[in-house]
């Protein structure tokens, strides 16, 4: 599978059905990019307390 820009696309068999067409609408669009962002572990930690406990 290729992107509009000619970027090979793996498969990626792991992924069930709505992830499978989350990407091939990212990848059908080109040019996209994703990005990450670093959390500081005892941040996401005490989010994610704070979301269990409510």
């Amino acid at each position: 599978m290729f992107d509009p820009n000619g970027i090979r696309v793996r498969a990626l068999p792991m992924l069930d059905a709505s992830e499978q067409v989350a990407l091939e609408r990212i990848t059908a669009g080109g040019g996209v990019r994703l990005a990450k962002e670093r959390l500081p572990w005892p941040m996401a930690m005490d989010a994610l307390r704070a979301a269990a406990s409510s």
